[in-house]
């Protein structure tokens, strides 16, 4: 997944990935300057909603710069989290008119 959103956004777009969400964590709080975050429901090591909850906690400016994204419906808990935030979610395979359009709504916040 990570290469096929590489691939649809490379030269528009400079492209950071993590593996996890302990990695992207580490990565947003060392400074790197990000206009979107891509963000998968379930990451492992930190999932996408405990990642969301350290983010508020330290770098509560970028929350309006996470788009989820996940490759099958959101269980209840899921659910009821993403209403709660109205961000975007993306269901995969993500047609990358779709990715792109998510980014430049998260952007524009």
């Amino acid at each position: 997944v990570l290469r096929a959103f590489r691939r649809v956004l490379q030269g528009e777009h400079e492209i950071v990935t993590a593996l996890d969400g302990s990695e992207a964590l580490r990565i947003v709080l060392g400074g790197t300057r990000v206009d979107a975050i891509i963000c998968d429901i379930g990451m492992p090591k930190l999932d996408g909603p405990a990642f969301f909850s350290e983010l508020f906690e330290l770098r509560p400016q970028l929350m309006p710069r996470v788009v989820f994204c996940t490759g099958g419906p959101p269980n209840e808990k899921t659910q009821r989290f993403l209403e709660r935030l109205q961000a975007p979610l993306l269901f995969k395979p993500v047609a990358a008119v779709d990715l792109q359009r998510a980014i430049e709504l998260v952007r524009s916040r």
